[in-house]
């Protein structure tokens, strides 16, 4: 091929060597031929330049094309970025090379190659925020200014395309514009006339990076300064020793952000590092991203993408690992050096060295399932190295919750004391305390405080603020990787079934079952109407102690009760109940609209709206609360509670149709457009249905594991669908071609065609109807590819079905699922106690509360509540003192007094009343006999100390109680 400037060049050939050699030899000959007409060689800095494109075409530019740098010069073609603003540290007569930023990407090695026509220093100017190429740094150093080091950078004005701005807008995790920055970097060599260079490519698949333009500035050889190689960019050398730890720190984040690995190993034999204080530490270091601050270390050294550097952090420095820095090292699994033992000895010892072995161990296998998963995806690696690990780390997992089991039934280990506080602090913490402030406090009711109040961390890192592995909460991830195993554990168990009850309420009801009259004794009711006579232990009054043991937990423990997931879960029950009620009567009106026009529908369908649109709200609360405003990992982890989200907004959204074309606020619907409405309302019915179910797994252990099989079932039939619908196709195609336009035929139509083998491989099929075709070669046919159909659909492709749906039924796991829906219940209703929240439609209402402000009261003494005639709403505060919610985070508790709590009371006190006549005719019948026993103690008693009894009271009961006596 022939340049425009006369060069003759083969692009034939892609190699490397054909290149270089082509450009040498076309110097030469443009040097000879052209001579007369070019500039003299002090004119510009480069004879030229030479572009291999990302489509394998050379690109060849003369050295006089090069454009002055100055504002409004562009630094890419076709305008796309403009210089608006130089820095003085750019030399005035520097020239760059607009580049094409179609070149993006490129693996190149030989990218530019650069032939100096005179003494000169090239210069880079590379986007912020891009990703540095892997040879800038051993060719360019950062220009500074020499006073404040500061980062020298000229600013440009972007002109991209709509497309582009909405890529890099979807694309960018921390900024949503390109940067009007370009960072300058200065050689580290001056290269003469006749010298070549060779640069490689941008070599990044990240969309947010943009293109490095190259500068060329023309020097003078007497001023050069001769050591200015070793002063910039330079490593450290062995001879060297860094007293100063801001020295010393500025090289370590240097050397790992560069992928040094020689220079760390250099770095930690200094002085500032071996005589360092405890207070400096490398586990955080300064971030490339201001808005960030300071990052993990092995977060940044993972912009190097070099194992051995997050390795080296990881052994020499202590550094701990993020969960992006472990996924990069179980990628490498295989690839980490056996210098350090490899992986699995490096994993072993990290978790030997860590304050929360348990959260590592879950982030360990959380991070390996999903790199096993990977790999079974993309098919480019084998795993089985990493099943072999995930088997080993599982077991890890399970001793160790087995070890604290034990620590925790027998007292040991720091559990004496704490309850399910200590508990949580492992398996799902909230925020990390420091490890001196937890061992300061010894009280476990201030334990018990610090993890309830909570928002104020007091040296501590508060949950949502999780960096490193220990910090993670094990439950949760049990919770993303639908892991069984850890859920049916004993001490997840118990502690999923203690959360449930609450803390407070279960130390309020400590005497439960010991039959005493106490008030701590949820049955002392039920047990003074035992002693009395009124009530027997037979089954006849089990309806009558379950309502008493439930007034008792309305009238003496109602906060402690409502503060804990039962109490929500309770009102969102309640909730349910009405909303389906509701929905049912609406639903029963049917389609006639006059109905609905008159009387109390209308009324109820707009209360009907308002707690559709209500759930809406919650449903947005929860995604802010547990989520953090992440919709996708929403619809990931409970896509049941997505699918409702979804129901509820059509829902929403008939209803308002509905209302607004009932008071004439819009066009009236005809009949026949209410008549679909209807029928779309009417579909629902069936997820609202499914509310009622996914509400009482709680309270029927093995409805969870039932509806997960349904789940997974309906996942597998997905698989099932293609084949199934494609074998049945080509014989609906056959069919229908062969029976078109025959009279008396089932297949006229090819969807008729369809339906009648779907129904044959339901079973519901006879080969009575083949009589009816007069064609016996028709028929004959008929029958062959009928029976045909049958065999392979109705026996291999049903049992097909078959297997595959026994497959998903595990009746083994139907312990370990029943304990895992419960913990994601719990785990759901305990993240409303904590953050003061209610289920629809309360959380509605609640809404003008957000303008109070939020604090805690201490709790009252149950005399303030006994001289009002009152029940002590805080509880019997002497068994658990604290303080409990005021101010905007009262207003759910009091949701509650004026909801639920009446309604279950005057219910309980209904059940007792029925209950009355029954206790009375056994006390005549049998339990008079105890009141007669006491009475005669009591006689006994008096007269042993000399009381005088009456006659009739000993003649009454003294001679009636000793003769049965």
């Amino acid at each position: 091929m022939t340049f425009k400037n006369g060069l003759i060049y083969d692009g034939r050939d892609k190699k490397l060597e054909a290149d270089a050699l082509a450009l040498k030899y076309g110097s030469i000959w443009k040097e000879k031929a052209l001579r007369k007409g070019l500039k003299s060689d002090g004119d510009v800095p480069v004879t030229m330049v030479l572009f291999r494109n990302s489509n394998g075409q050379p690109e060849l530019v003369n050295g006089r094309d090069l454009i002055p740098i100055k504002v409004g010069a562009p630094l890419l073609r076709g305008g796309q970025a403009v210089i608006s603003r130089l820095h003085s540290l750019v030399p005035s007569n520097t020239v760059i090379i607009p580049v094409d930023l179609k070149n993006w990407g490129t693996y190149e090695k030989s990218y530019i190659t650069v032939h100096f026509a005179r003494t000169s220093r090239m210069y880079i100017f590379l986007p912020q925020y891009t990703q540095e190429p892997p040879w800038l740094y051993k060719l360019f150093f950062k220009l500074r200014e020499p006073l404040y080091r500061n980062q020298a950078m000229i600013e440009i004005k972007w002109k991209m395309p709509i497309a582009d701005r909405l890529s890099y807008f979807f694309s960018s995790p921390s900024v949503s514009q390109r940067s009007p920055y370009c960072n300058v970097y200065k050689s580290k060599h001056l290269y003469h006339g006749g010298d070549e260079v060779v640069l490689g490519g941008q070599c990044s698949c990240l969309l947010t990076d943009g293109m490095f333009s190259v500068g060329f500035a023309a020097e003078d050889p007497d001023d050069n300064d001769d050591d200015l190689e070793n002063k910039v960019g330079r490593t450290i050398h062995e001879a060297e020793n860094i007293v100063d730890w801001n020295t010393w720190i500025t090289r370590f984040t240097k050397a790992v952000r560069r992928g040094r690995v020689a220079d760390l190993f250099l770095l930690v034999q200094q002085s500032a590092w071996i005589n360092r204080t405890i207070e400096q530490t490398v586990n955080y270091l300064p971030s490339d991203d201001p808005g960030l601050g300071v990052s993990l270390a092995t977060d940044l050294a993972l912009k190097s993408h070099k194992i051995e550097v997050v390795v080296f952090l990881v052994t020499a420095t202590r550094c701990d690992f993020s969960y992006r820095a472990l996924r990069f090292f179980i990628h490498h699994y295989e690839n980490v050096p056996i210098t350090y033992g490899g992986a699995q000895v490096i994993i072993h010892h990290y978790i030997h060295t860590r304050s929360n072995p348990l959260s590592v161990v879950a982030c360990v296998l959380m991070a390996i399932r999903a790199e096993i998963k990977s790999r079974d995806r993309d098919r480019r690696k084998s795993a089985a190295i990493l099943q072999l690990a995930l088997r080993k780390f599982t077991e890890l997992q399970s001793h160790m919750l087995k070890m604290l089991g034990e620590d925790y039934s027998n007292g040991k280990g720091g559990f004496s004391g704490k309850g399910i506080t200590g508990l949580r602090y492992l398996l799902d913490p909230i925020y990390h305390p420091s490890e001196e402030l937890v061992r300061s406090i010894k009280d476990p009711n201030a334990l018990h405080e610090l993890s309830m109040i909570g928002r104020e961390c007091f040296g501590g890192q508060k949950y949502t603020n999780v960096r490193t592995v220990s910090e993670h909460s094990p439950l949760r991830i049990a919770f993303e990787d639908q892991d069984f195993s850890f859920a049916a554990n004993d001490l997840v168990e118990s502690y999923t079934r203690q959360l449930w009850r609450g803390e407070e309420l279960q130390a309020l009801n400590e005497r439960d079952g010991a039959n005493e009259v106490s008030v701590l004794d949820p049955s002392l009711m039920y047990v003074m109407m035992k002693n009395s006579g009124l009530v027997s232990d037979s089954g006849f009054f089990f309806l009558l102690h379950m309502a008493l043991r439930l007034l008792h937990l309305m009238v003496y423990t109602p906060t402690a009760f409502f503060d804990s997931p039962r109490g929500r879960w309770a009102m969102k029950l309640f909730i349910i109940l009405i909303y389906i009620v509701l929905y049912t009567y609406l639903m029963s009106l049917g389609t006639d609209i006059s109905g609905y026009g008159s009387g109390t529908a209308p009324k109820l369908e707009t209360v009907l709206g308002v707690m559709a649109a209500s759930s809406l709200i919650e449903t947005i609360q929860t995604v802010f609360t547990n989520y953090k405003g992440n919709v996708s990992l929403f619809m990931r982890r409970a896509p049941t509670d997505f699918i409702f989200f979804v129901v509820d907004i059509g829902m929403t959204t008939m209803i308002v149709i509905h209302t607004l074309n009932l008071n004439h606020l819009m066009p009236v619907l005809t009949r026949t457009q209410f008549l679909y409405m209807y029928m779309v309302w009417a579909s629902l019915a069936i997820v609202v249905y499914l509310k009622v179910l996914v509400i009482f797994v709680p309270v029927i252990s093995r409805l969870g594991p039932m509806l997960n099989t349904v789940w997974n079932m309906l996942g597998e039939l997905q698989g099932f669908a293609l084949p199934y619908v494609v074998i049945t196709m080509g014989f609906t195609t056959c069919f229908y071609t062969v029976f078109l336009g025959m009279p008396g035929s089932e297949f006229q139509g090819w969807f008729g065609a369809f339906l009648n083998l779907f129904q044959a491989f339901l079973g519901n099929f006879s080969f009575s109807g083949w009589s009816e075709v007069r064609n016996p070669h028709v028929q004959t046919f008929g029958l062959v590819i009928v029976i045909i159909y049958l065999v392979i659909a109705a026996l291999l492709l049903a049992n097909l079905l078959i297997a595959i749906v026994s497959y998903k039924y595990r009746p083994e796991q139907v312990q370990a699922q029943a304990v895992f829906n419960l913990a994601e219940v719990v785990d759901r209703h305990q993240s409303q106690v904590d953050s003061h929240l209610l289920c629809a439609p309360f959380c509605t209402f609640l809404l003008p509360f957000y303008l109070l402000p939020s604090a805690r009261r201490k709790k009252t003494m149950p005399y303030s509540s006994y001289r009002f005639g009152m029940a002590p709403l805080d509880g019997f505060t002497p068994a658990v003192p604290g303080t409990v919610p005021a101010g905007r985070d009262a207003a759910p508790q009091l949701c509650f007094h004026l909801s639920l709590q009446p309604i279950v009371i005057f219910f309980c006190l209904a059940v007792v009343s029925c209950h009355l006549p029954f206790c009375y005719i056994y006390y005549v019948l049998a339990g008079h006999d105890r009141s007669f026993v006491r009475i005669q103690n009591q006689i006994k008693i008096r007269r042993a100390q000399g009381v005088k009894i009456p006659q009739w009271v000993f003649l009454a009961f003294g001679a009636r109680g000793g003769g049965r006596g």
